[in-house]
């Protein structure tokens, strides 16, 4: 009995086999771009920064604003993105960094490894409780608390 259990599991795993094989082999043909992969991390981790920043402004090719009462920029030093104050590199290996504004929000286009990237960083005043209250006015809802939700 144990010999045709062996034997069975021995026939699945052979089965098996081919299609883990030509699985390995299609997934080892796919090129990632780890960088690319940092890269959008980085970025990530900007926005949520620039959540909390105030008087953002853009000046010379260069992200300006305020974090936690301190006056910090983005820009390109080095063929680098670089968030100063200290060295923090966000975006590595740039050829080109332009930032600019769009229907209120803040927009980064950077090009690297000749390939053209623009993505949403920032808008333009930040979040504000008066823009938060605008989302949420009920002032259009009649006091009836007892009518149904549409």
């Amino acid at each position: 009995m144990n010999s045709l259990k062996l034997i069975l599991c021995l026939l699945i795993a052979l089965s098996l086999l081919p299609v883990v094989s030509s699985s390995l082999l299609i997934l080892s043909q796919f090129d990632y771009d780890y960088s690319l992969i940092s890269s959008e991390l980085s970025l990530m981790e900007l926005r949520e920064l620039l959540l909390y920043a105030y008087d953002i402004r853009i000046s010379d090719n260069e992200l300006l604003f305020h974090c936690k009462g301190k006056e910090a920029s983005i820009g390109l030093v080095n063929s680098k993105l670089i968030m100063k104050p200290g060295t923090i590199i966000v975006v590595d290996e740039v050829e080109e960094v332009l930032f600019f504004q769009r229907n209120g929000n803040i927009y980064l286009r950077y090009k690297r490894k000749n390939i053209e990237y623009e993505t949403l960083i920032a808008k333009e005043e930040g979040i504000c409780l008066s823009d938060f209250y605008r989302c949420f006015d009920d002032s259009d809802y009649s006091d009836n608390t007892d009518a149904p939700l549409s």
